[in-house]
């Protein structure tokens, strides 16, 4: 006669959540501190024409992604050409 195996129901997969930050071992140096991250907003651009870029919104976009770093590339303009609104932010 067969012996009898009793079976358990699959449990059922955790909600997903927030994830929880990874815990040093035990004993190595960065178990005695706490790590923060933070995100820098980085844009790169190449606007293709600075003048044109503004007159198409380049500085309401500027505004709204609240970056912290910006370089536009732009070749043709000089100083003198660049748009004031550009200064202003």
């Amino acid at each position: 006669m067969a012996a009898r195996t009793k079976t358990r129901p699959t449990p059922a997969p955790k909600p997903a959540g927030k994830p929880k930050p990874a815990t040093p071992k035990s004993g190595s140096p960065k178990s005695a501190r706490t790590s923060t991250t933070k995100t820098a907003r980085i844009y790169s651009w190449n606007v293709n024409g600075i003048r044109s870029a503004v007159s198409k919104g380049l500085v309401d976009w500027l505004a709204r992604t609240r970056a912290e770093i910006v370089g536009l590339q732009e070749v043709r303009a000089g100083l003198d050409a660049i748009p004031s609104e550009l200064g202003a932010l």
